[in-house]
């Protein structure tokens, strides 16, 4: 398992390298943020619940960021697993296109932590997970976006999401925004 984490790691490493690499003008921008509000599926193996949240992310250069996302979990179908939780994900990612552009694909390397209080006197987990995320965002407006996502982690950690997210304005190098 640990093996498994070191290539996911190195391979996340190379991938922010490749992704991160800045044109000359790239330092004249301001940095930008982003807030969204998530809904989707997170679990383990075939056991996904709901899970409802959002996040904040920041970018201190135009293609890389650091993320934070809460998410709130459950199960509303009350079928196999009967839990409530919570997920505390921060990340880092990296756009694979520079902005303004209507289509952005996008990675992102995150470490989970999730407790999870399971019902009927079971008693409570935490979770530690290392995932690697893809997802893409399609801008609505100039700052208003529609971002599916899907990560794939340790343990067989799955996330499944759909977020509706704001960009805050940034300055581009001629002006325009």
């Amino acid at each position: 398992m640990k093996n498994i984490k070191a290539v996911l790691i190195g391979l996340g490493c190379l991938f922010l390298w490749r992704c991160g690499s800045l044109p000359a003008n790239a330092q004249e921008r301001s940095p930008r943020a982003e807030v969204k509000i998530t809904y989707g599926a997170y679990g383990y193996d075939e056991d996904l619940v709901t899970a409802i949240g959002g996040a904040f992310a920041y970018y201190p250069t135009p293609r890389t960021n650091g993320e934070v996302e809460l998410l709130y979990l459950f199960d509303h179908n009350q079928k196999k697993i009967d839990y409530r939780g919570f997920a505390l994900t921060p990340s880092f990612g990296a756009d694979f296109r520079h902005n303004p552009v209507t289509f952005q694909p996008y990675g992102r390397l995150a470490e989970t932590i999730d407790w999870i209080r399971f019902e009927k006197g079971a008693g409570t987990t935490t979770h530690a997970n290392f995932t690697v995320r893809f997802g893409f965002r399609v801008y609505v407006t100039d700052r208003i976006f529609i971002s599916p996502e899907m990560g794939l982690g340790e343990r067989l950690n799955i996330k499944f999401s759909v977020s509706a997210g704001y960009v805050t304005a940034f300055q581009m190098p001629n002006g325009n925004f």
